[in-house]
């Protein structure tokens, strides 16, 4: 996701930066941490990424790659 698309999704959410910065529990100032990642002066995490995406959406990606497989032999 591009610094851009968070933004337009943020803003499409209607969040703030505060107020996303507060969903992830990011502190206080975590606010000015969202703004860098908007502002593309510093990387978004991967787990920013994938909750905008699972909100803005509101779809759970499929989760089918990242399961366990049962090793045992039958």
């Amino acid at each position: 996701m591009t610094p851009q698309e968070f933004k337009k999704h943020r803003n499409d959410l209607n969040l703030t930066l505060r107020g996303f910065a507060a969903l992830l529990r990011m502190g206080k100032h975590g606010w000015r941490t969202v703004q860098r990642w908007e502002a593309g002066t510093q990387d978004m995490p991967g787990y920013a990424a994938l909750l905008m995406e699972i909100i803005s959406t509101r779809q759970i990606p499929d989760l089918t790659p990242f399961k366990r497989i049962d090793r045992r032999i039958s």
